[in-house]
């Protein structure tokens, strides 16, 4: 019996053998390697050599991503799939002043992609890097989304700042197309926000749209001057409430602008090129106006102002041209109670049109019942008259000076009789 149960008994022995060695092996290869595993990497990932190995490595990405030099303080995963990064602060290679400073981003990977960032601060003369950074990132994107949401971007001005109080976007591509799309809050995550969008379609050729439409709050307009220098000509306390489209790419550039300018400054905007010609603040409501390649071809806008000062040789010297009998005063600057200008330019010439009723119909500066200046005699103005008009007195019919020149190439004169 016992030579005969040796067999079932070695059996059993070799049995419990193998089964503690599987045990064993699976023990070590899914429990404790995969522990070690972890346990390394983490040692090495907070571990001088692996942190800087992370950072460097986020920084390569982040450069290639956005085209120039990146750094930041620190690097971590919050959560599997989203890793967060502090301090980064994005230049390019010999600029003394960065493109950016972001508090904090946080990427998460996926379909779509999701970006958060916290403090942003962007200099006004970096935003033109940025805008065309959007518009070649839009137009490589064939396919995927990219959601975006920050916390206080901080638009700096060289007199002052603009904060946005949140700002949520999306960039998308499309077989149709590609956009991007972006709402930003001023003060605060209420009420109808400032919308940009960006579009490029294939049926355009090559050229992408700007749109811009203000919300609930109107947008300072240095943020716009930034971009479109003359707007700066209308103070930097103004304000923008209406629509902006920008069409750029291999044809022309087109702009067209609808809206209401307020708190424009008067002797900002007449200082070109009549340097202190008038004094005060009004307000420039845009009915239309088209700008293609930087030449105005229409403009249909009013001027109105209900308390400033004009310059009193001036108003000599305008009513004297176009024939009008002019108050005289001694005063080097005459005080008005009401400023009213229509301002009309076309294929026809450019007209100059005043108030239509109170006193002195057709009145373009008023002092209570007083004219100080009404509107010229002859209905359409030449390109040459109005540089006149506007460039201090001189001899020539068209002076000779830097501001002649700028303000004729403003206008396109082929479209002007």
């Amino acid at each position: 019996m016992q030579a005969a149960d040796c067999p079932q008994h070695g059996c059993g022995v070799m049995h419990d053998r193998t089964h503690r060695a599987l045990c064993r092996f699976f023990f070590l290869s899914m429990v404790l390697l995969p522990t070690l595993a972890v346990t390394a990497w983490s040692l090495y990932a907070t571990s001088p050599p692996g942190i800087a190995s992370r950072q460097e490595h986020w920084q390569r990405q982040l450069g290639q991503l956005l085209g120039a030099r990146v750094t930041v303080q620190s690097v971590r995963q919050v959560f599997p799939g989203t890793v967060e990064i502090n301090q980064l602060q994005v230049e390019l290679p010999g600029d003394d002043h960065p493109l950016a400073l972001i508090d904090q981003l946080r990427i998460t990977g996926g379909q779509p992609q999701r970006v958060e960032l916290a403090t942003v601060h962007v200099s006004a003369d970096q935003l033109g890097h940025w805008m065309e950074w959007l518009e070649r990132t839009t137009r490589r994107l064939d396919d995927g989304a990219w959601r975006m949401g920050a916390k206080q971007v901080v638009i700096e001005h060289g007199s002052g700042k603009d904060i946005f109080a949140e700002v949520v976007g999306v960039i998308e591509g499309r077989p149709g197309g590609s956009q991007a799309i972006f709402n930003l809050w001023q003060e605060s995550p209420q009420g109808d926000p400032l919308a940009v969008q960006l579009v490029h379609q294939p049926e355009d050729g090559g050229r992408h749209r700007w749109i811009l439409q203000t919300g609930s709050s109107p947008l300072p307009v240095r943020v716009l001057a930034s971009q479109l220098s003359p707007l700066a000509r209308l103070g930097s306390q103004s304000l923008f409430d209406g629509q902006l489209t920008c069409v750029g790419g291999r044809q022309p550039s087109r702009i067209e602008l609808v809206g209401d300018f307020q708190q424009v400054d008067l002797a900002s905007l007449s200082g070109f090129p009549a340097s202190g010609m008038l004094q005060g603040t009004g307000q420039l409501q845009v009915t239309r106006c088209r700008v293609l390649d930087g030449a105005c071809q229409f403009l249909d806008a009013q001027l109105v102002s209900t308390e400033g000062s004009v310059d009193a040789s001036w108003l000599r010297t305008t009513g004297d041209q176009w024939g009008l009998q002019t108050p005289s005063t001694g005063m080097a600057m005459q005080n008005y109670s009401d400023l009213y200008c229509h301002l009309e330019l076309d294929g026809n010439g450019i007209r100059v049109r005043g108030k239509e009723d109170g006193p002195g119909r057709g009145a373009l500066i008023r002092q209570a019942d007083r004219v100080l200046l009404g509107q010229p005699r002859v209905e359409w103005l030449s390109v040459a008259q109005l540089v006149e008009l506007l460039v201090p007195a001189s001899q020539e019919q068209l002076p000779a000076t830097e501001h002649a020149a700028r303000l004729l190439r403003a206008i396109e004169a082929p479209l002007l009789r």
